[in-house]
Order: structure tokens, then sequence, then C-alpha cells
């Protein structure tokens, strides 16, 4: 009835407005989107210029015992048909365990026009855990604009028993 692992593949997500994307999940007979969730985040950046590069811990990703949802890319611009977002969530125990909390990992890679000269390429990589024991029967992903103007999203269900 249920996997142990679940895997999300998303695909040249594009927003209607610029905006960061990212994830929240329901737990069994609960609503709002709004579990608690423990994350840590890192980040690296190249300008497609190459006029700059970046790597190592973003802090502003996190969540330290917050309900928001999870940012997985910083922005993704709506103004350029190459600026979008693909990458892969894993998740464990969503589905079967009622005891333990329920963990993740993801890595993105985006485009984002910062400022109409030059793009940059982003690599988002993070993990983390909803600090709660339901099972967890609904995730949202959505663009923080409200609106996904294209792409699309794959799920698998792997079973170890």
């Amino acid at each position: 009835d249920t996997y142990d692992i679940y895997e999300f593949h998303f695909f040249n997500m594009h927003p209607a407005s610029t905006s960061a994307f990212g994830f929240q999940v329901n737990g069994v007979e609960q609503s709002g989107y709004n579990e608690v969730m423990m994350t840590q985040t890192s980040r690296t950046q190249n300008r497609e210029d190459r006029s700059g590069t970046s790597y190592g811990y973003d802090g502003a990703l996190d969540q330290s015992d917050a309900q928001a949802y999870q940012i997985m890319t910083k922005l993704t611009s709506s103004g350029d048909n190459d600026s979008h977002v693909s990458g892969i969530l894993t998740t464990f125990a969503f589905g079967r365990n009622t005891t333990l909390y329920k963990n993740f990992y993801f890595k993105t890679l985006s485009m984002y026009d910062n400022d109409g000269s030059s793009e940059s390429f982003q690599m988002v990589q993070g993990s983390g855990q909803i600090v709660n024991t339901r099972k967890v029967d609904d995730i949202s992903f959505k663009f923080a604009s409200g609106n996904i103007d294209s792409g699309f999203i794959k799920m698998y269900g792997i079973s170890i028993s």
C-alpha cells in the first residue's frame, strides 16, 4: 500500500513570476501544509559570464523548528525561458513508519537571470526531517509566488522489504 522511500523528480519547473521553489507536507489527517521541519542547506553558484563563483553553507534556506515551505532553490526568473529548476527530492519512511521522524534530502539545479546582464547557474543541496511521527500522506510543491508556469514532476516508490 505504501513504499519505504519516495523520490520526486522535477523537470524544467518554470514560475509564472520570479520566486523560489520549495515543498511542504501534511501528516495523516492534517491540513495546511505546515509540518515542523529541521533542515540544512548548501549552495554553489556560478555566473554565466564567469564574473563570480561561490560555494558554501546557506543558512538563509534553513529551517529550525519552522513550518514554512522548504526552499530548494534561491530564485528562478520568470522572464527568461531558460530560467528553470530541475532536481530530486528523496524521502524516507513517509508512508510507513509511525515511530520515527521523517527524513529527506534534495538536490536542485537552476538557472537564474540576476539582473538582465548575467545569468547564474545554481546547485542547492540539503537535508532535513519532518519533526513528527505521523505518516505523511500529502506533499505540495510550489514557487513562492504560488504559480507554476510549466514543468512536470514524477514520483517513484521504492520498497526495501
